[in-house]
Order: structure tokens, then C-alpha cells, then sequence
């Protein structure tokens, strides 16, 4: 507490006194007021008492907090003074509450703040022009803020936070005052409600508490008839000019709302007396409206008015559900509260009367020092329970603003205590029904800003929640995925990309799409929500006409899948490796830092989950019973018989496994299951079946709509009598045989469908009135048994009946199959089939990758191929690293292979088709008409310089390459082939091209040459041959000079192959396992025999061997001496370990030596390749290698003189 408490008091009560002396003074204060003058006005009076206190003391912690706050709330309260006078004491009490004035003594605090709250609330000032109103509004909202957010608040009670909360919702909602001061009011309730759930945990539900208590009773008290309440509030109006502004006022008169204005009152059930009722409330032309309360949630209520308060007593709904029931409806309208609390229901546990008879607290004046109970889960509930109606799509009263800033207030609520609303049993249930149904509806708006709001706030539900929201989840996803397919023109293209955006970021979620694999693919009876997902993402992601924003989205949905597994396996190896390492080395640090980056679940992993042997065995369940249930909603008989061959069910077939398949699996056909059980062939399933039910003490009626609500009846009059049998002797002897024989039951239960026919058939009531409940009582006399059923009984039976129509809510539409869909939802959510698994993060990573590899490369090659933005080009090439990475991570060669065979074809630098051979070999005409012979390799280095997209793939397979050979298989031999074509256009670095020689006295040559030009078949004579006008052929022995142009562009190109370093093929493949090096030797023979191949032609095969040797072209010779000098390079690389490789080595050579005669340079660099490998083997004695290799030197001795003819020369 301040040290000069006592002046700021003092001075404050100064300040409003001389505004108080001002108004005295005024005009119209005379004209109203002629007999008041400043001596015998009590608030100044009270100015003039607290001034003779605080004069006597000399510290301000001597005096009680409502001794000098008193004087200020009366002035607040008082409805004689004008606007400046009352903001101004607001300002004061807003200054002591910042100042801590207050003091810290429990009972004192909680008095002064409820009196604060208390006149807060209920402010009235004589009005004055609307600028001048509002100014005092914006002081009311500054005070409830400061006095919620301060320390002294955390003594306010639940009524008096709600009551203050209500009185913000009030200014928000009033469309009359300024947007200014609207969104002051949301400010400060989103400060209120941050504050109520950032102090969730610290909250204690009590079940001794009379809020609580009444709760659970309404929980567990008797459903029976539901009954339609009204009530009315009315706002009054002074009969003088002024404005009275209570906040209920809004100094505005009633009647001049809008007539679609609705004023929500946040209400809340009081601790000192339980007995009190919810208000909410409209406000129309005369001030005053008849309202329909539709909640079906049991929901708290508000206190009944307090003494002075601006609220009639009008009738209020207490808290059991509101139904159709139109009985008493008009009477019910203008009853008082004591009228209605007299004819409520005796039976009912939770009835008002029983509360009445013995309250929980007794009703006292707030100054009275009684038990004091600070607000905590009560009043939360009512807040979350408030926000949700609001946000309720269905409700016409909700407005747009309104549901947009309930789903901002939600928002913040989640932010601040998601994790902590599990934790109280009272309000998960409100988030599982009624929180998850509003936010699923209203992603079916129209309006943005409600859709996005909406996203988010479900993002951050499930993000915390999802353990307790199984099926919500899937229906959420299922809702994202019906949006972005939806052709509907109503969904426009913003929301699918919002809808996009809201997977791509759950998808970022830690652990989540484990999960989502977990939870739905291998649940027997969920979809397969992961796979569906991917599949359709996969189909977005390509473009019809034209790359926009969506399928970079749905790329990106696919990449964070790939990312997370990723990061999931760096992480691990990394963790392994900060094991093995010391706590003091700087490596710990660093390694540390990188665990640090990856997000870890924030949900506790299961104590059960499932082994991959389980999931396997799981999944292939799922597709038989899939079929089966096809199978089976075709041919009911067949379908069984499937799945009994399959193992899913018995053999021989037991009934109760059979039913548990028959009300588990919810893809069945309703009529498919009647025409199964109702056979009679099948009366033990039959029998089953119906016992399945839990029937206890459940009325008649409403066990034959759970009843039927699971198979359709049949049409037949036998096999309705057959189940009916069956269905009244379960539920005759579930609830104690109520009746006097069991055939009674039966009788009843055939009679209640027929009432339902009755009542709700088109046809019957054309042909005939309804029947009455007298007529309903009178058919069904004599027959309990020779005596009458309970009569009260069957009333109850015929207006539940008349009211609500038992359906068969899946051949339904709209709202009745919604409902229907819904409960089934909630039901399923209760079983175990509602737990959700937590499982380790990676835990199942190699299936979700085999998954989705296939779906994400095809999305990176099709965007990579159509699009040209350097970021999009860079997001796709990252995207095939990191599937690089995975795929090498967990050993799946075919996915690597295939990742470097786009690259390969998107480098522009495959050879392997004819056409590319001919232009290398052959004089092609260019598009402009001239001849480009001999040119196409520098023609295709240029190209590559000016393809960047072609560059950047280069350089990533090159990567690729390097950094993963080991997995790589079928794709070497498209590696070699873009270094073949890199060798033609003379783009390959010095030291692929030179290899060594023992006869050139440099001790090394090159491989590349200039090869012979062709000259022009024809040649020009005569006189205009003499004067330069003949042929265009030109002259190609004095071949062109490259422009400056191409000059630059050639060297790119090399820039760009040196910095792919292809030369690191040989000097990395003596790290190679040596699976992956035999692989890569095989690749080599294999890219040989391919270039003998393309050099044949299709003529009749020659018998003798000399005209089987073909001499070959010199670029195809060139190749096949490139792809040995390779394989002898790799050779000596690999010294240590050449007994792998040499039999395929040799094999190689030994073809070369014998095959190709005619072209000496292949038998030259092939002898000289095989006294290479001799002359670094051959020392080595104690190797068996050695004698193997020395052997092999025979190959240079078994040929004939004329295809070894340089063999001499070389030796």
C-alpha cells in the first residue's frame, strides 16, 4: 500500500465533490432537483464524512476499503448525476485499485471489490449527448478491467465476474454506439477471459459447491418431458429527459434498438442461493420481448434481481432442456417465478422447489461477514458455455459480428489454457458436443472472416484436445477434405486454400500424422484418414491450367510430411550421437542445439501401442473387412460367408461375434442388417442382437428408438412381429418385468409404432384424423394383463411420440440426419473404440514414407516441371533432397533410383534416345535452315547454360548422388548416361578426360578428341560457283568461331559441371558398401553393352567372326573408352577389395579385347587399362588377387595378331 494512500484518497474525493458542487449549479440540475442544494445532498454529505475519517487516522490500512470507496460507488450508482461526475469517480476507484489501496486482508478485499463490481454494473448518470455517454462507458470498461486483471480481483465471486463480463458483452453488442468503443469492450474481454483460463489450473472443482452440485444433479436427474419456457426482461426508461444507464440501458432507450438487437446476459448460478435462473434476453420496438430458450445443454443460471435493480420478475427458464412440448405454452408466458417454481415437477431430483426448501447458502447482504468464495470453474463454465451458444451457426439471433468475436474470445481462451480443460470433467463435456458441433457448422459459411476464425480456433482445440476428440477430428479433416474437392460454386477459392493451409499446418503438428496412421488407417471401422488425404492432396497438387497457390498448398501439406520425417530421423541419429559424446566437448553443444530444434510431442506417449507386426496384421484386417462390408451391403448371406473364409469372423458362426460386427462396423446398410436378422433362419442373431441393448430403466418408447435407430424395420407384418417379440421380452426383463405379463410389453411396443405411422404418416392422416391420446389410452385398455397401463405413463408415450417421430435418421436429411450422425458420433466417442494412441514420434515413419513417396514425387516432378519461379524451382529440389535422405535412411533403393531418374531427365542431359545420337553424329539443319554439323556439342553446352531449371537439377542429382550412392541401383545407369552426354559436349573437368598412358611421354593422354569433319557431298561449278551465287552448302572444313555470347555461355556451363564435381563418382566409390560398388560395376558393363548395341544394324547376321567384328563409330568408341577408363579408375580406387569387382572387371575386358578388332583404340586403352590394374596389384604377393590378376595378363596372349596388332608396340 502507498505510503501517501491517504492524500491520493483525499484528493480524488476533492476532485469529484467540486464536480459534484458544478453540477449543483447547472440549469437543468435546478429544473429537476429545485430542493437539493450542496448542504443537504448525501453524496456530498458522504464526501464531508470521509474527509472527518480520514483526518483521525493516520495510515489508510486503519481504515476498512469500504469506507472510502463507499462514497465514490454511491455517486456511481446514483441516477442524479451527470456523466463527468460519475467517470470521474470511476477513475478514482480505477486509481486506488492500480495504487493497491485496497490492502491484502481477505474479508475486507472481498467485500469492497463485490461492492465495486456491484455498482459497476449497475451505474446510472443522467445522460447527455452520445459523445459524452460513451466517454463514461469507456471508464466502466477501463474499471472492470483494471478491477478483474488486479490482485485484489481474485476475490470476486462468480456472479459478480460474470456480471461484469455480461456488462461488456452489452457495449459490444449495442450497434448504436461507436465502432471505437465496441471494440474497447472486445479488448477488454479478451482480457477477462485470458486472465479466467491462464488461472485454470490453479482452479479446484469442488463437488461440494451448490453451483456444481445442482449441475450434476440436472445431470443425473430424470430426463422426462421437456418443456418449452419463456421469459421476458424489461429495460425501463426514466420519465425525464435524461438517460438512466445501468448497462442494461446503454443510455439509449429501448425503443430506439434495433429490432434484430439481442442482448446476451452472461449469467451465473450464486453461491447464496442455488435457486436462481438464466436470463437471456431481446430487445425490440416496446423495450420488452417474448423469448424461446433452445439450448439443450443443462446450463447454469442467473441470479434472481437484486433490490433497486432495473429488472422485473419475469418469467425465467430454470435448467432441464427445452423440447417441443406445447402444453401450459401461453399460460407459461407472463407467470411469475414463484408461480412456476410452485407447479415444477415434485418428482425431479433437480427440482427448483427442493433447492427452495434447502439452499445451499442463505441469501445475505454482501456487507455481512459471511463464508466468502472466490470465482474459479463456475464461472469459466458459464463463459465457455456463453461463447458457444454464441457461436452457434444455427441460432438466427447470432449475428456475424457476434459469432466473430465469440471465435476471437475462444481463441483467446485456447491460447491461454487448451491443455488444462481436459482436467475438469464440467467442461469437456461442452467441448465435445456442443463446442465441436458449432465449429464443424460453420465451416460451412460463406463468410471469410468466419471461416478463418473458425480454423483457428480448431486448430488450437485439437492441437490440446485431440486425446479427448477422437471422432471430432476425423470429422473435421473429412469436412477440410470435402471443401477442397467441393465444386460446388458456393465454396470459392479462398476457402479452399484456407482449408489447405489448415492441413498443411495441423500436418506440422508434432507427431500427428503418426497418429492419424495410428488411430483411423489401422482402426478397423474409421476411414483411412491419412491415405485419403494424400491421395487427394497428390491430385491437387497438379494443375489443369495454370500453377496457383493451391497446389503449391497441397505440395506443401505433402512436404511437411516428408519434413517431419526427416527431422524425426536426424534427430535420433543425432541423439545417438550426443550419447557417445563427452558432456564438455564442443561438438555436445552443438549437437544439443540441434535436439533443441526439434519439436517434441507435448502429449504423453500411450502405455499401449501397437507393434508393427500388430499394424500390419491390423491393416490387412481392414481391407478384408472393407470388402466384406461391400460384399454384405450387396448380399448380406455372401458378405458373412467372406469374411468367415477370411478369419474375421468365427467359424462355426457365433452370434455374439457376429453382433458386435453387426453395431461396430458403421458402414453397413441399415436394411441389409434387418434383412440379416430378421431371417429366420438367423433368430439366434436375432436374439443376440437384441440383448445387446442395455434396456434398464429406460421408458418403453425410448428403448424402441434406440432400438431402431440401428437396423430398418422390415416392411413385412411377421417380421415386425418377430422383432417386436423379441424386443419386449429383453426389455421386460432388463427393467424388472414392470407389467403384469410379458405380453403386455409386446402390445405396448406394437401399439407405439403404430401411433408413430399414425402421427406421422402423409398418407394415413389424408385418409383419416389422428388418433387422440384418448383414443391411444382407450385402445390399449384391458391389455396389461386383463388391467390398464399406468395412464400418466402413456401420455407420456403419446406426446413423446407426436412430438418426436421415430426415423431412421440415416435415410433421413438435413438437420434430422445431422443429429442423428452426431449422436452416433458422441456414442462412439464413449466406447473404447473413442481412445485416442499416443505414439513415440518416427514411430512408424517407414510406413508413412513407403506411403507417401510415391504421391510427393509425383507433385515435385509436375511442379518443378511447370513452374519457373526460382522459389517454387528451389522448394521442389529441397523436397527431392529430403526424400533423398529419407529414402537413404531407411535403405529403399527403388525410391532413390527414382528420385535420380527425374532429376536426370529435368538436367536436359540424357542421351539414350536416338534422336540425340543422330544429332552428335550427323549433319542436322538448324531452324533457321543452316546446317549445323559438328556444332550440336557446343549447341547443347549452351543450351544447358541458358536452362537454369536444367542446372539446378544438375547440380541436385550430382548431390544426390554423392552424398547417397550407396542405395543407388537402376538409376547409374542414368548417371552415366548424363556423363556421356557431358563427355560429347566436352563439358566434363580435366580429370575425367585425362587417364594415364605408358607411351606418351607425358605419361597420361586424353580421351576427348576432335573428330574428322564431314565435307560437302556436293560441290558448286561454273559461273555461279565463280561469283559466290550457288549453293548454300557451306564449306565445313573452316568450321565457325563462337560469338563472344557463346563464348560466356560455354563458360557457365563448364562452371556449372565443375561444380557438380561429377569426378567424385570415382574418388567417393572407394566408400561405397560393397553391395552398392559391385552395383556400380555392373552399371558401367551394362552402359557398354548399351552403346554396342545402338551401334548395330539391322542386317542378316554374318556366319564368319570377322564380319561379326563391327567397328564402331568414333563417338560411340569414344563412350565405350570413357566408360572403361571409368571402370579401371574405380578398379584401382577399391585395391584393397578388388577381389569383389575383378571377375566382372575381367569379364569386361576380355569382351573388349576379343570383340572390337576393328576400332584399336577400344583393344589399346583396354590392354592398357588391364596393365594398369596389374602394375598396382602385382606387389602385393600375400593377396590372392594378385595370382588372379597375374593370370589375366594371359588375355593379352589368347587373341589373333590382327585384333592385337598394337599389342607389340605396346609391350
Amino acid at each position: 500500500m502507498m505510503v501517501n494512500g491517504l492524500y491520493v484518497v483525499q484528493g480524488e474525493a476533492n476532485a469529484v465533490v467540486a464536480l459534484l458542487k458544478k453540477a449543483h449549479r447547472g440549469w437543468n440540475y435546478q429544473a429537476l432537483h429545485p430542493s437539493i442544494s450542496d448542504d443537504n445532498d448525501p453524496l456530498v454529505r458522504n464526501f464531508s464524512d470521509l474527509r472527518d475519517v480520514l483526518n483521525s487516522v493516520t495510515d489508510l490500512s486503519e481504515m476498512n476499503p469500504d469506507t472510502f470507496v463507499s462514497p465514490f460507488l454511491d455517486v456511481i450508482k446514483s441516477d442524479v448525476t451527470n456523466g463527468p461526475v460519475t467517470a470521474r469517480s470511476m477513475s478514482a476507484v480505477k486509481k486506488f485499485i492500480d495504487y493497491d489501496l485496497l490492502g491484502s486482508n481477505g474479508i475486507r478485499v472481498s467485500n469492497a471489490v463485490e461492492n465495486i463490481a456491484n455498482a459497476v454494473t449497475k451505474a446510472r448518470f443522467v445522460g447527455a449527448d452520445a459523445g459524452s455517454d460513451e466517454c463514461v462507458l469507456l471508464e466502466i470498461l477501463k474499471l472492470l478491467r483494471t478491477l478483474l486483471l488486479a490482485p485484489c480481483g481474485r476475490f470476486l465471486s462468480n456472479e459478480s465476474v460474470c456480471e461484469m463480463m455480461q456488462s461488456c458483452f452489452r457495449i459490444s453488442f449495442e450497434s448504436t454506439l461507436s465502432e471505437l468503443l465496441r471494440k474497447v469492450a472486445e479488448s477488454t474481454l479478451a482480457d477477462m477471459t485470458q486472465l479466467l483460463f491462464t488461472r485454470l489450473p490453479t482452479f479446484k472443482q469442488d463437488i461440494r459447491h451448490p453451483y456444481i452440485r445442482k449441475l450434476i444433479m440436472k445431470t443425473h436427474g430424470e430426463g422426462g418431458r421437456r418443456k418449452r419456457r419463456y421469459y421476458h426482461r424489461k429495460l425501463k426508461v426514466s420519465e425525464t429527459d435524461r438517460t438512466e444507464s445501468p448497462i442494461e440501458n446503454q443510455v439509449v432507450p429501448s425503443q430506439d434498438m434495433p429490432k434484430d438487437m439481442q442482448e446476451e446476459n452472461l449469467t451465473i448460478q450464486s453461491e447464496s442461493n442455488v435457486d436462481q435462473h438464466e436470463v437471456e434476453e431481446k430487445t425490440a420496438d416496446n423495450g420488452e420481448k417474448v423469448v424461446e430458450e433452445k439450448n439443450d445443454m443443462p446450463i447454469p443460471s442467473p441470479p434472481p434481481p437484486a433490490s433497486g435493480q432495473d429488472l422485473d420478475e419475469g418469467e425465467m427458464p430454470d435448467n432441464e432442456n427445452s423440447s417441443s412440448d406445447d402444453e401450459g405454452e401461453e399460460s407459461s408466458k407472463n407467470r411469475r417465478i414463484s408461480n412456476r417454481r410452485s407447479s415444477t415437477r415434485k418428482d425431479s431430483i433437480a427440482s427448483d422447489q427442493s433447492f427452495l426448501a434447502e439452499p445451499a447458502f442463505e441469501t445475505v447482504p454482501t456487507s455481512t461477514n459471511t463464508q466468502h468464495i472466490p470465482y474459479g470453474i463456475p464461472c469459466t463454465r458459464e463463459l465457455l458455455r456463453f461463447l458457444i451458444a454464441l457461436s452457434n451457426p444455427l441460432d438466427r439471433a447470432n449475428t456475424e459480428p457476434m459469432i466473430l468475436m465469440a471465435l476471437n474470445l475462444l481463441t483467446v481462451a485456447l491460447e491461454a489454457g487448451a491443455d488444462y480443460l481436459a482436467n475438469y470433467p464440467l467442461l469437456l463435456p461442452l467441448i465435445k458436443n456442443e463446442f465441436c458441433r458449432s465449429l464443424l457448422q460453420l465451416l460451412d459459411t460463406e463468410k471469410l472472416p468466419i471461416f478463418a476464425a473458425a480454423n483457428r480456433v480448431c486448430f488450437l482445440l485439437f492441437e490440446a484436445l485431440r486425446t479427448n476428440l477422437k471422432f471430432q477430428l476425423e470429422s473435421y479433416f473429412l469436412k477440410l477434405k470435402s471443401i477442397v474437392t467441393s465444386d460446388i460454386t458456393k465454396v470459392i477459392y479462398e476457402q479452399k486454400e484456407m482449408a489447405l493451409e489448415s492441413i498443411v499446418q495441423l500436418w506440422r503438428i508434432p507427431g500427428l500424422i503418426t497418429e492419424l496412421y495410428l488411430n483411423y488407417d489401422c482402426n478397423l471401422y474409421c476411414s483411412n484418414l491419412f491415405e485419403d488425404l494424400t491421395k487427394l492432396l497428390k491430385e491437387n497438387a497438379f494443375p489443369v491450367a495454370g500453377l496457383f497457390s493451391t497446389h503449391i498448398l497441397s505440395l506443401d501439406a505433402l512436404l511437411t510430411v516428408v519434413e517431419t520425417i526427416e527431422s524425426n530421423y536426424i534427430n535420433r541419429q543425432t541423439g545417438a550421437l550426443a550419447i557417445t559424446q563427452h558432456e564438455n566437448e564442443p561438438e555436445t553443444a552443438e549437437i544439443s542445439q540441434t535436439i533443441n530444434q526439434v519439436r517434441s510431442n507435448r502429449i504423453p506417449v500411450s502405455e499401449t501401442v501397437l507393434d508393427r507386426a500388430e499394424i500390419i496384421n491390423r491393416k490387412k484386417q481392414k481391407r478384408i473387412i472393407t470388402e466384406g462390408t461391400d460384399i454384405f451391403n450387396q448380399h448380406p448371406s455372401k458378405g458373412i460367408e467372406f469374411l468367415r473364409e477370411k478369419g474375421i469372423l468365427k467359424t462355426p458362426l457365433d452370434p455374439d461375434d457376429m453382433v458386435s460386427w453387426l453395431r461396430g462396423n458403421p458402414r453397413l446398410d441399415k436394411k441389409r442388417i434387418a434383412d440379416y436378422i430378421c431371417s429366420r433362419k438367423n433368430a439366434q442373431v436375432l436374439n443376440a442382437f437384441v440383448k445387446s441393448f442395455p434396456f434398464e430403466n429406460t421408458r418403453l418408447d425410448e428403448a424402441l428408438r434406440m432400438f431402431l435407430e440401428t437396423f430398418r424395420l422390415p416392411g413385412e407384418a411377421a417380421e415386425i412381429s418377430m422383432v417386436m417379440q423379441h424386443f419386449s421380452e429383453h426389455w421386460y426383463k432388463a427393467n424388472n418385468e414392470p407389467f403384469n405379463h410379458v405380453d403386455a410389453a409386446f402390445t405396448l411396443a406394437y401399439a407405439v409404432i403404430m401411433l408413430n405411422t399414425d402421427q406421422h404418416n402423409p398418407q394415413v392422416r389424408r385418409n383419416q384424423p389422428p388418433m387422440t391420446v384418448d383414443c391411444f389410452k382407450r385402445n390399449l385398455s384391458g391389455t396389461n394383463g386383463g388391467e390398464h397401463f399406468n395412464q400418466e405413463m402413456l401420455e407420456q408415450i403419446y406426446y413423446a411420440i407426436k412430438n418426436d417421430e421415430i426415423v431412421m435418421p440415416a435415410e433421413q436429411t438435413g438437420i434430422v440426419k445431422e443429429n442423428y450422425l452426431w449422436k452416433v458420433l458422441l456414442r462412439r466417442g464413449e466406447t473404447n473404440e473413442g481412445s485416442f494412441l499416443h505414439a513415440p514420434i518416427g514411430w512408424n515413419d517407414h510406413d508413412l514414407f513407403a506411403i507417401i513417396w510415391g504421391s510427393t514425387t509425383a507433385a515435385l516432378s509436375f511442379v518443378f516441371d511447370k513452374s519457373d519461379d526460382d522459389a517454387i524451382l528451389t522448394k521442389a529440389l529441397n523436397g527431392y533432397r529430403k526424400c533423398a535422405a529419407i529414402a537413404a535412411y531407411y535403405g529403399m533403393s527403388d525410391v532413390f533410383d527414382n528420385l535420380i531418374i527425374h532429376l536426370c531427365k529435368f538436367s536436359t542431359l540424357m542421351t539414350s534416345n536416338e534422336e540425340s545420337t543422330e544429332q552428335l553424329q550427323s549433319p542436322r539443319a538448324s531452324p533457321s535452315g543452316k546446317h549445323s554439323t559438328y556444332q550440336v556439342p557446343e549447341n547443347i553446352a549452351f543450351a544447358f547454360a541458358e536452362n537454369k531449371k536444367a542446372q539446378m537439377a544438375a547440380k541436385a542429382m550430382f548431390q544426390l548422388v554423392h552424398s547417397h550412392g550407396d542405395i543407388l541401383r537402376e538409376g547409374w545407369r542414368y548417371v552415366f548416361d548424363c556423363i556421356l552426354h557431358l563427355f560429347h559436349a566436352h563439358l566434363l573437368p580435366k580429370s575425367m578426360i585425362e587417364v594415364e598412358d605408358f607411351v606418351n611421354s607425358t605419361g597420361a593422354i586424353s580421351i576427348q578428341r576432335q573428330y574428322n569433319k564431314t565435307k560437302a557431298e556436293t560441290k558448286e561449278s561454273g559461273l555461279l560457283s565463280w561469283l559466290g551465287l550457288g549453293s548454300s552448302v557451306t564449306d565445313f572444313s573452316t568450321p565457325r568461331r563462337p560469338t563472344t555470347e557463346q563464348e560466356q555461355l560455354r563458360k557457365i556451363a563448364l562452371t556449372v559441371i565443375a561444380d557438380c564435381h561429377p569426378e567424385q563418382i570415382v574418388t567417393d566409390a572407394k566408400y561405397l558398401t560393397s553391395s552398392a560398388l559391385a552395383e556400380l560395376i555392373n552399371s558401367i558393363v551394362q552402359a557398354s553393352t548399351n552403346v554396342y548395341v545402338q551401334n548395330e544394324n539391322p542386317t542378316v547376321p554374318s556366319t564368319t567372326h570377322e564380319e561379326q567384328v563391327k567397328k564402331l563409330s568414333e563417338m560411340n568408341e569414344d563412350a565405350i573408352i570413357l566408360f572403361l577408363e571409368l571402370m579401371i579408375s574405380i578398379s584401382l580406387e577399391n585395391k584393397d577389395r578388388l577381389s569383389l569387382i575383378w571377375p566382372v572387371v575381367k569379364r569386361h575386358l576380355q569382351w573388349l579385347l576379343s570383340e572390337f578388332g576393328k576400332n584399336p583404340s577400344i583393344v589399346e586403352r583396354a590392354v592398357i587399362g588391364l596393365l594398369r590394374v596389374a602394375n598396382r596389384t602385382l606387389f602385393r604377393v600375400k593377396d590372392d588377387i594378385a595370382e588372379e590378376i597375374l593370370h589375366s595378363l594371359s588375355l593379352l596372349l589368347i587373341h589373333t595378331t590382327r585384333h592385337c596388332a598394337t599389342m607389340p608396340m605396346l609391350i
